[in-house]
């Protein structure tokens, strides 16, 4: 009897410590990524957009979402679609499920915990709330209605400042506030930076000054709206592209939202997030207005042989004229004409020009104009050349050059043009177009301070 008792006791006191010892998240500022079914994590650098695999099935067959970080006992919290349970996980990816009457029928996809460690789970309009304070079995608190209904939303982040939940609407790309207390929903008006962009919006999160990050589903793009709580219906308000991500159609995401993101502030000579890039040699920095796009007048350069011999000849001519391929007053406007876009007729056509496939005014608010480096007809192999730049005032954001060959595609690729003039190639990244299409993209550091991102595409 004394050897059973003590048997009792033992194995009662290592329930105990697991309950008691169960790893917990800090509170630090890197993101999880929860994706697939069954569902894996990535960890996600918010600031420089790099990512890892964490865990590949958090549980063997099941579908995890809603997701959200509990900042009171330092788990996170997700609703499992496949056996309609809240589930609790601990930073040893230890999972312990719930099952509660409020939830057996339902299949939420869009959650989060608020900082005083109250679940909300959204179904509609409906909003279902779950104490999670005490780490423990999830206690019903009732619902709310959110009126108006925010629509068509895929995840929900909890800003810290101001204790409000926020959300971005597919298609409409409205940024919405819903008062957590009463349910009453703001439509504080479309985000700009995100015209255009037809994409369910996953996965979102907040650092500790209310920035709100919104990670766009079908490519990884990830943007950034600051100080939100400060927005009012009608206000005018921007974001900016922040980084890439890695992309899904199936994916939600949650951070301890008090934590701060690093990023570099481009102009201080400072490495202010610690990753030993600085200023424009940092990814945080590329669509900063001082980290300026280069020209398509600079041009790329290919040559039978002699690169570098050819590279210096076509400078000096441009030094001793005084050739300045870079002056916007100066460069023709180009806009879209009525066969823009529009599919030629024939099997086999042998007359299109590299106008064809150069995308005219698809950036929003930008104009676009040419600025063909004439000169790479004389000394290289292109027998057509064009470029054209777009701006957004006097901002060169982004260039397209395009170069026609024969016999061949171009062969020298614009990585090595620069690096023969001082470039440096940075990182080499793959960009996923209309989720399925992978692009390669590098950061180049160009040896006049200029930074640029590069995608290269041959067509046969």
């Amino acid at each position: 009897m004394k050897i059973s008792t003590g048997l009792a006791l033992a194995l009662f006191f290592m329930f105990l410590q697991t309950q008691i010892f169960a790893q917990t998240f800090g509170c630090g500022a890197v993101a999880y990524l929860f994706q697939g079914d069954p569902t894996g994590v990535y960890s996600v650098d918010l600031a420089s957009g790099e990512y890892n695999t964490v865990i590949s099935a958090v549980i063997a067959g099941d579908k995890l979402n809603a997701v959200g970080f509990d900042q009171v006992n330092g788990y996170i919290w997700a609703f499992n679609q496949t056996d309609k349970q809240i589930v609790r996980i601990d930073a040893s990816w230890t999972t312990t499920s719930y099952t509660d009457a409020n939830t057996n029928s339902q299949g939420y996809y869009i959650g989060d915990v608020n900082t005083s460690g109250v679940y909300y789970l959204i179904r509609g309009s409906t909003i279902d709330r779950f104490d999670v304070s005490g780490g423990g079995t999830p206690s019903y608190l009732g619902s709310l209605t959110a009126s108006p209904s925010p629509g068509n939303i895929h995840d929900i982040a909890f800003n810290p400042a101001d204790g409000n939940i926020y959300t971005v609407e597919k298609q409409t790309n409205k940024l919405y506030r819903i008062n957590p207390s009463t349910g009453a929903t703001t439509d504080l008006g479309a985000v700009p930076v995100l015209s255009g962009v037809n994409s369910a919006f996953g996965a979102v999160y907040f650092d500790g000054s209310g920035d709100f990050y919104i990670s766009q589903n079908n490519n990884g793009n990830i943007y950034r709206i600051s100080n939100v709580q400060n927005l009012s219906a009608g206000d005018s308000f921007d974001g900016i592209f922040f980084t890439n991500g890695p992309s899904s159609n199936n994916n939600d995401g949650t951070k301890c939202p008090t934590a701060e993101v690093s990023s570099e502030s481009c102009t201080n000579t400072v490495d202010d997030d610690d990753d030993d890039d600085i200023d424009c040699d940092d990814a945080d920095c590329d669509t900063n207005v001082a980290c300026v796009v280069g020209g398509g007048g600079g041009g790329g350069l290919e040559s039978t042989d002699r690169l570098a011999e050819k590279i210096a000849y076509r400078d000096f001519w441009r030094s001793k004229y005084n050739v300045d391929l870079e002056d916007k007053s100066a460069m023709p406007r180009v806009v879209r004409t009525d066969s823009y876009g529009r599919k030629k007729t024939g099997l086999f056509r042998s007359d299109y020009s590299i106008r064809s496939f150069v995308p005219i005014d698809v950036i929003p608010n930008t104009q676009s104009f040419v600025s063909s480096p004439k000169d790479l007809n004389l000394l290289s192999n292109a027998v057509e050349v064009m470029s054209v730049d777009a701006y957004r005032n006097d901002l060169r954001v982004a260039t397209v050059l395009g170069l026609k060959s024969e016999n061949g595609v171009y062969e020298h690729t614009k990585y090595i043009c620069d690096r023969v003039k001082g470039g440096k190639l940075r990182d080499i990244r793959y960009h996923k177009l209309d989720g399925e299409h992978d692009f390669a993209v590098s950061r180049i550091s160009n040896a006049d301070g200029g930074h640029e991102l590069v995608s290269l595409i041959s067509i046969y």
